[in-house]
Formats: C-alpha cells, sequence, structure tokens
C-alpha cells in the first residue's frame, strides 16, 4: 500500500518510517500498553517494551511484503508524532471478512484522528476487494460506537467481551460495513 496524506495525517505502513532510531517506538509502546487497545491487537496485562514493538513492526512489515492488509501508523505530520495505529487483521467471527481495528494515543484521543483515517482507508480497502469489513466496539464505548456508525457501519450482533476486566461492561457490539464490487 501506498502511504496515504490527509489533511494532518500520513498513514502508511511502518516501513515508510523506517529510519535510524525507530523514532516512533516509543509513542507505539504507549498505545500497545494503553488497557483499551490491548484487548483488541496485543495481549491483556502484558507490558510492551521497544524491543517488543520493533519485533511487532517487523513482523508487520512482512506482512506487507506478502501482500496483506496490516498494521499502519498515524503521523500528525505538523507535531512528527505517531498519533495512532489503523490494522486491518483476519476477522476473529469469520475468516472471510477483515476486523478494522484504530487505536489512538492517549494523549490524542478525541481530536479527531480515528475518523479522519478511517475515512480515508476504508474505501481503499473495499476497492480491493472485501466485500465486509467489521469492528467490534464494547458498548460501554459510547464514542467509538458514534464514530463506527457516522461512517457506515451498521449493528448486526452483539457478544460477550472474553477481554474484558473487572468493572467493565462484558458485552461488545459487532458492526459491518459492505462494500459493493466496482464492475
Amino acid at each position: 500500500m501506498r502511504h496515504i496524506t490527509t489533511t494532518r495525517l500520513t498513514i502508511a505502513p511502518p516501513s515508510h518510517y523506517k529510519m535510524e532510531g525507530h523514532w516512533y517506538l516509543d509513542d507505539l509502546v504507549a498505545i500497545y500498553s494503553d488497557h483499551d487497545v490491548k484487548r483488541y491487537i496485543s495481549e491483556p496485562g502484558r507490558q510492551y517494551t521497544r524491543d517488543d514493538v520493533a519485533h511487532i513492526v517487523d513482523e508487520e512489515n512482512e506482512a506487507w511484503k506478502t501482500g496483506g492488509l496490516a498494521l499502519m501508523l498515524l503521523q500528525d505530520r505538523t507535531l512528527d508524532r505517531i498519533v495512532g495505529i489503523l490494522k486491518f487483521q483476519p476477522s476473529p467471527i469469520d475468516d472471510e471478512d477483515l476486523e478494522v481495528v484504530v487505536a489512538i494515543h492517549p494523549e490524542f484521543r478525541r481530536e479527531g484522528y480515528a475518523k479522519e483515517s478511517l475515512k480515508c482507508v476504508l474505501d481503499d480497502v473495499g476497492v480491493r476487494g472485501s466485500t465486509r469489513i467489521i469492528a467490534r466496539v464494547s458498548v460501554a464505548n459510547t464514542g467509538s460506537r458514534d464514530l463506527i456508525e457516522s461512517l457506515g457501519f451498521r449493528l448486526v450482533d452483539e457478544r460477550v467481551d472474553c477481554w474484558a476486566s473487572a468493572g467493565t461492561p462484558a458485552i461488545e457490539h459487532i458492526y459491518e460495513r459492505r462494500h459493493i464490487a466496482s464492475t
């Protein structure tokens, strides 16, 4: 995938940013270590180090080489910071589908980065042949639910969230967005 630019963001695979010192790893450690993110893309309870995240980035770069959709970093060009990640991964619900996961660095939430990145990337993925993209959202996360619905996803199911911690509602909503193949 080429990199995509929006008003504020460069959205690109990690290899786009491959440079001396991996300047973006500290931002990624903060994202991967966040409790709300762990249950969707990493291991709950695990603390991530720069080395752990560097290994994840290397694996994701390999996935790009084999033609898969994988991790994309969201860089705010003005701040020169990685403000989030956007990832497509096989759906845990149906192997034929893709699941989209967007995670914003705790410092940068509620600033529109998730919507800006998803609006750009979802249509591009649909063009690549995926007819159904799903998103899983905790019932308690009303902001993400509103965002997903505003982007054309519709609620299709709910289920027990097996990664929920004590005190967090243990139900997640399953949303889908369908694409019609172009002729």
